[in-house]
């Protein structure tokens, strides 16, 4: 009587083939955004004054040039009476691709200097959101505002950002 025959298993070649162990670590995870740098200088600023329910909220625009993002439009949010921390002042760095939220607390103030017709203030700031391509960025750094006197009772600001710590 003859035995049926056991089925024969087909092997596969792993040529061309990579193992999931010795796949790098790279590929498992999802791409992080490149590192912000946002090295600039911001000019040129034009404001406005909004008043509600006692608080007033000043929004100054400048444009200029940041690294990291390259030619953008700035607004620095201000709030009087300044109440931490729902009313910190924030920098919202905006062009084609998407925008930056910067957070600068007053309580970190690096430095200033007052003459009579110049100020030079100092602040940390930190990346709070990005939205666009700048979703998920963070990082840190120094704001400097420049406020130079004309004589006539009006400044020149110009706002200078420098990256100390970038994801």
């Amino acid at each position: 009587m003859a035995r049926p025959r056991a089925p024969m298993f087909e092997l596969e070649s792993l040529e061309g083939k990579q193992l999931l162990s010795t796949m790098h670590v790279t590929h498992h995870t999802a791409p992080q955004p490149p590192a912000l740098v946002l090295d600039g200088d911001l000019k040129n600023p034009t404001g406005n004054i909004v008043y509600n329910s006692g608080m007033s909220q000043s929004a100054e625009k400048f444009s200029g040039r940041v690294k990291g993002m390259g030619v953008v439009t700035g607004s620095v949010l201000n709030f009087d009476p300044y109440t931490t921390p729902l009313n910190d002042p924030k920098i919202v760095l905006t062009n084609s691709k998407g925008s930056v939220t910067l957070g600068i607390d007053q309580n970190d103030i690096i430095s200033q200097t007052d003459t009579v017709t110049k100020t030079v203030t100092k602040l940390h700031y930190t990346v709070e959101s990005g939205t666009g391509a700048y979703a998920g960025a963070s990082g840190a750094g120094v704001f400097t505002e420049t406020q130079v006197e004309n004589g006539w009772g009006a400044f020149k600001v110009d706002l200078k950002l420098h990256t100390t710590h970038s994801r």
